[in-house]
């Protein structure tokens, strides 16, 4: 039996909504795995394998989350104090970006601005 209900000189039907409790869905959230590293450590570690480019892309995507965006600008005096000096910053852009792993703008004398094409978590 349909019920009926009149109001500002209109019928409308009414229904019964349905007021049992739904159950939650259960989601399980598959997060990627995380390192929190010192950076100095990290740096230490690169330089004990020979591998300045390990270095210099971690502090890539430590610059990325510091600076909530995925162009930053990276500084020599910056890599310095990792141990990393400005022509190893040079040789390792170079080949992240033919990888497309970055994107280099270049503006004179100033610092390389620097945008991840991938960055960390995506």
């Amino acid at each position: 039996m349909k019920r009926y209900a009149t109001a500002h000189g209109r019928r409308f039907e009414i229904g019964t909504l349905d007021t049992t409790p739904h159950q939650k869905r259960q989601t399980t959230k598959q997060q990627e795995a995380y390192a929190r590293i010192p950076l100095q450590w990290s740096a230490e570690m690169a330089q004990r394998i020979n591998s300045p480019r390990t270095a210099i892309l971690i502090l890539l995507a430590y610059l990325a989350w510091d600076s909530r965006n995925t162009t930053f600008q990276v500084s020599n005096d910056m890599l310095r104090r990792y141990g990393i000096d400005r022509w190893a910053k040079y040789r390792a852009f170079a080949v992240f970006e033919r990888a497309g792993v970055i994107k280099i703008g270049r503006r004179g004398k100033q610092s390389l601005t620097v945008t991840l094409l991938k960055p960390p978590g995506t």
